[in-house]
């Protein structure tokens, strides 16, 4: 009389050796898979140790500016408050420099020559970084003095 095996219909001649087939078949056997990582175990004790253990399945905390991936969202955090590629930036308008503080920003802008108001001389074109500077300018150049011509010799005086 022949014995099949109900999993894999194979016949056996009694029922001991298809005992020991079912018992015995790596084919039969139970197994807990890991959906990570699609290995096999023989115990769900021995999956949640493989989960537990294994470097694949370490929880990663990923930067999203810089593709670094760290152990802990404590980690994370550090790298975000330290890194220099993740400092805020803080863009000059005028002239495209960054800064890290607006304070910084602030400084660049009051004492870059570049950046400083002018104040054009209307008569020659000579800038003037401040209005007084200007007008002391416009004031005591020679220049700019007040002319008086003489009708009878048509030569030029600063007073009368």
């Amino acid at each position: 009389m022949a014995y099949i095996c109900s999993r894999c219909i194979r016949c056996f001649s009694t029922v001991r050796a298809l005992s020991q087939h079912e018992q015995n078949s790596p084919a039969h056997m139970i197994t807990f898979d890991c959906d990570l990582c699609n290995r096999s175990f023989s115990s769900e004790k021995a999956l949640r140790q493989h989960e537990e253990n294994s470097p694949a399945h370490i929880p990663s905390y990923n930067c999203d500016l810089c593709d670094r991936s760290f152990s802990s969202e404590r980690a994370l955090s550090q790298h975000e408050q330290d890194a220099p590629a993740h400092a805020p930036s803080y863009d000059c308008d005028l002239c495209n420099r960054s800064f890290s503080s607006k304070r910084a920003l602030q400084q660049h802008k009051e004492d870059s020559p570049d950046h400083a108001p002018s104040y054009v001389c209307g008569l020659c074109d000579l800038f003037f970084s401040s209005e007084s500077a200007l007008a002391q300018h416009e004031r005591d150049s020679p220049a700019h003095a007040p002319s008086h011509d003489c009708d009878l010799c048509s030569r030029s005086f600063s007073s009368r």
